[in-house]
């Protein structure tokens, strides 16, 4: 979903090629220019009109050096900033698209990447991994592609998985994979709804974060009225998933906060 306008189609691809199911590993660690299915990519791409989704700036955080493999590599780690565009029937697949717009109809969004590659470009195989992360956990290509030339790229694409209580301003370590996008609006007021988010119960401490799929839950409390929300135990579960529920905790006796270290 690239805009890649000054692509040149004639020179960057080769014909389609007739594959059968049993074509080798071998024969497709080929260069990625030669790939039938890249070359119909950007076919795509060249002929999209300009209301295309499109990555219109790149940053990056920050550049080291990955030990391991025969040939010298470094992993480069930043943020994409992206747009859509709803009216566009390409991006209609998107849910609730519309509800994210700016003033000129556009939805922007910010994702992170990790790419590690050879320093010298010149040494790289052509053969490129994307890895599309469990729950936005930083993935680095082993030695073994690294020692072939292969570029290995991570990138994020869960707008509820941060990792952490805020989104992050830059993305210079190996911390979680996001994506930033903007809040559901209907009508100028903000969409919500019921969040199911969980605790785990500590002793000696007064206070613990809701947390979804392991990480803190990403949505902000509509309202900090705790009689708006339920808070029951669960006095166990089974493998199964089968939960036995146990009391409702009063409304009176807990409440929403933003906590730290010392509060």
């Amino acid at each position: 979903m690239l805009r890649l306008a000054s692509v040149d189609l004639d020179r960057a691809c080769t014909a389609p090629e007739v594959r059968t199911e049993e074509t080798t590993m071998a024969e497709h660690r080929q260069p990625l220019s030669g790939l039938a299915a890249t070359c119909v990519l950007l076919a795509g791409l060249a002929s999209a009109s300009s209301t295309e989704a499109r990555v219109t700036r790149i940053v990056i955080d920050s550049t080291s050096a990955v030990t391991g493999q025969v040939i010298a590599y470094e992993t480069v780690r930043g943020r994409a900033f992206g747009e859509l565009d709803p009216a566009d029937a390409h991006n209609a697949v998107i849910t609730d698209l519309q509800l994210g717009r700016d003033a000129d109809g556009k939805v922007r969004y910010e994702t992170t990447f990790t790419l590690t590659k050879p320093v010298d470009m010149s040494l790289a195989s052509g053969f490129l991994w994307h890895d599309v992360p469990n729950r936005g956990g930083n993935i680095i290509i082993n030695v073994i592609e690294r020692n072939l030339g292969d570029i290995g790229l991570a990138s994020g694409w869960q707008a509820d998985n941060a990792g952490a209580t805020a989104i992050p301003t830059v993305h210079s370590t190996g911390t979680n994979h996001w994506v930033q996008v903007p809040m559901a609006r209907e009508n100028g007021q903000l969409v919500t709804g019921k969040v199911l988010a969980r605790i785990i119960n500590r002793s000696g401490v007064p206070s613990q974060p809701l947390n979804v799929m392991g990480n803190p839950v990403p949505y902000l409390p509509a309202t900090l009225d705790t009689t708006q929300a339920v808070l029951t135990t669960h006095t166990k579960e089974t493998v199964n998933g089968q939960i036995s529920v146990g009391n409702v905790i009063p409304s009176s006796q807990w409440a929403f906060a933003r906590c730290t270290a010392t509060t």
